[in-house]
C-alpha cells in the first residue's frame, strides 16, 4: 500500500485511543459500586487520561489538523449530540466531562464563524436540557 502520512497516524492514534478509554468508562452504577480501591483508581486514571485527550483533540482542531465534523462525531459518540434515543438515557458523567472539555477548548475558535457558533449553541441547549433533567439534587 501507499505510504500513510504523519497526519494519518496521528489521527488514527488518537482515534484508536478516544475509542479505547470511551469503551472502558461506560460502567453501571452497580459495577462502579463494585470496583476495587485498585479498580477505581485505574477507572480515574483512565479518565484522567481520556480528559487529557479531549483537549489533545480540540488543540488538533485549532490546529487545523482537524475539522468541525470530527468534533461533531466525538460529541456524537460520547452521547451528547445526535439521536438520543431516550430522555431518560442520560449521557455518563464522564462523556459530559469530556463534552465540556473539548468544547472549552474549541469554543473561542468556533464562534467566529456561523457554522461553529450553531454547533456550540446546539451543544450548549442539550446541556442545558440534561441540567434541566437531572435537577440541581
Amino acid at each position: 500500500g501507499k505510504p500513510q502520512t504523519f497526519r494519518r497516524i496521528l489521527l488514527n492514534a488518537v482515534q484508536s485511543e478516544f475509542e479505547n478509554l470511551t469503551t472502558f468508562l461506560t460502567p453501571s452504577a452497580a459495577e462502579q459500586a463494585a470496583l476495587s480501591g485498585e479498580d477505581m483508581h485505574l477507572f480515574y486514571r483512565r479518565k484522567s487520561m481520556l480528559l487529557a485527550t479531549m483537549k489533545f483533540i480540540g488543540h488538533l482542531f485549532l490546529r487545523k489538523l482537524l475539522v468541525l465534523r470530527v468534533i461533531e462525531y466525538v460529541l456524537q459518540d460520547l452521547g451528547l449530540i445526535g439521536v438520543i434515543q431516550s430522555v431518560d438515557m442520560l449521557p455518563p458523567e464522564h462523556a459530559i466531562e469530556c463534552a465540556c472539555e473539548i468544547l472549552e477548548t474549541v469554543g473561542p475558535a468556533l464562534d467566529v464563524t456561523i457554522e461553529g457558533k450553531l454547533f456550540v449553541a446546539r451543544c450548549l441547549n442539550r446541556l442545558m436540557d440534561l441540567k434541566l433533567t437531572v435537577g440541581t439534587d
